[in-house]
């Protein structure tokens, strides 16, 4: 495993550096806001009032659920959003009544459930690139992937999948063969298929079972071999964030599950005027 100051950054040592951000005169009186990634930081950020937030990334959910005690028993007033990750087909999440989750799998495939922001997305990617992006077909490319991630994170497997992460946007086709070649862990076909046999309605739940970052590199893909163009995911996370609206973000449960919150804590997260 390659180490780095970023797979060394413990919980302490994550929690030191918000302690110490937020004891500054400029940051004190702020909500310590806490999210998972960086994508996450510049996807929620757009709809923050900067005076009252200061986001902090925690690398993953493991090291946040280890932070949030922590935060509260310090009595710092906090908001956390995770994503829901395959909280729908049985992975445990904690709870904590300033711990917020994504309506779907994370934000990308919350964007992706409206089908306003859907069509507005597709017609971005036909205007530009001049290709069509046919999301169903997507959805299939996918879901061998996404549910042999599923069955990694509800039974605890610790499987990595990040070489075949970087598959995603060039496989034409992602079988078993292809996942098992580029995974590092035991996650055989049958226990997968054992798991996809246990758990209905799968195919119809393309938004909890996918995640953005893989919905977001197969589009990639179909772009860059249907076009003379070569984009890749942080091109889709600007373009997303740019078409994503205040007003779709009011749409979702997670807006108003906040917005209960800010009226009980009167403390205001949301610029309602971006």
């Amino acid at each position: 495993m390659n180490y780095n100051l970023k797979t060394r950054e413990t919980p302490d040592r994550l929690l030191d550096r918000i302690v110490r951000t937020h004891n500054t005169p400029t940051n004190s009186h702020k909500i310590v806001f806490l999210v998972e990634g960086w994508y996450d930081v510049l996807f929620y950020e757009q709809f923050c009032v900067s005076q009252n937030v200061y986001i902090h990334k925690t690398d993953g959910s493991e090291k946040m659920d280890s932070l949030i005690p922590q935060l509260k028993k310090r009595n710092y007033m906090y908001l956390a959003i995770q994503d829901s990750d395959f909280e729908t087909f049985g992975l445990k999440k904690n709870k904590d009544e300033n711990l917020f989750f994504t309506d779907y799998h994370d934000y990308e495939m919350t964007c992706f459930s409206d089908s306003d922001f859907s069509r507005r997305f597709s017609d971005e990617i036909k205007n530009n690139y001049n290709v069509v992006i046919d999301y169903s077909m997507m959805s299939d490319d996918l879901f061998l992937l996404s549910c042999y991630k599923a069955c990694n994170m509800v039974n605890s497997l610790k499987v990595s999948f990040k070489l075949i992460d970087t598959y995603v946007p060039v496989l034409r086709n992602i079988g078993h063969y292809d996942i098992q070649k580029y995974i590092d862990g035991n996650l055989q076909q049958g226990f997968v298929q054992g798991f996809i046999r246990s758990t209905s309605g799968l195919n119809s739940e393309r938004y909890h079972l996918h995640n953005g970052h893989d919905w977001l590199n197969r589009i990639c893909y179909y772009v860059n071999n249907n076009s003379n163009s070569k984009i890749n995911e942080d091109t889709l996370q600007e373009m997303l964030r740019n078409l994503y609206l205040l007003s779709d973000f009011c749409k979702t449960q997670l807006y108003q599950s906040i917005a209960l919150w800010e009226n009980a804590h009167k403390k205001v997260w949301i610029d309602e005027n971006k």
